[in-house]
């Protein structure tokens, strides 16, 4: 009888331990070999830096910016800087680091940023973008730099597009954006 009692037990605690191994992800070794990425990251080139709609648009920025250097997709913790000693700062700083504008018009001589332009497709009339657009409105306002939303489109009226930058700029259109 006690023959019979200790082979169940040892059964017993060999189901316990496969199932535990199951719910657990087996050995420390195993789980370290599932969780760890591929030995060659699973990485391809991306075709361009640009969509398709934001490459439209900047074809027409090229045609109308001159003589403003034109940057794409700058993040904003590259345009504004939360000082140091500002309570909060790292919380601060998390919000723009991950956040970007699709483009960024700066002075040729010492690229200072004259101002930055957000393309404007469908997914900004979700409630999340139209979100993470306002806090990147505020941002600009607070660091005093333009920014202009311009909804996406087929074409560009290059002449509508120059005046936009201007008036933007406050500048005259006749006068350029020199």
């Amino acid at each position: 009888m006690r023959n019979v009692f200790a082979e169940l037990l040892l059964g017993f605690w060999r189901l316990l331990c496969h199932l535990l191994l199951l719910i657990f992800g087996g050995s420390a070794k195993s789980r370290k070999a599932s969780n760890n990425s591929p030995a060659s990251p699973p990485y391809v080139s991306c075709d361009s830096l640009l969509s398709p709609a934001e490459m439209n648009l900047y074809g027409s920025l090229c045609k109308v910016s001159k003589p403003l250097v034109i940057f794409v997709k700058v993040r904003l913790a590259d345009l504004a800087e939360t000082p140091s000693g500002c309570e909060g700062r790292q919380g601060w700083l998390n919000r723009v680091t991950s956040k970007h504008v699709d483009f960024v018009l700066c002075d040729p001589n010492t690229l200072r940023v004259r101002m930055a332009i957000e393309l404007d497709d469908a997914s900004h009339r979700r409630k999340s973008r139209m979100e993470r657009d306002a806090f990147v409105d505020s941002v600009f306002e607070q660091i005093g730099i333009p920014l202009v939303h311009i909804k996406a489109a087929r074409s560009y009226d290059v002449r509508e597009l120059h005046t936009t930058l201007c008036e933007a700029l406050k500048l005259s259109s006749a006068k350029g954006l020199d």
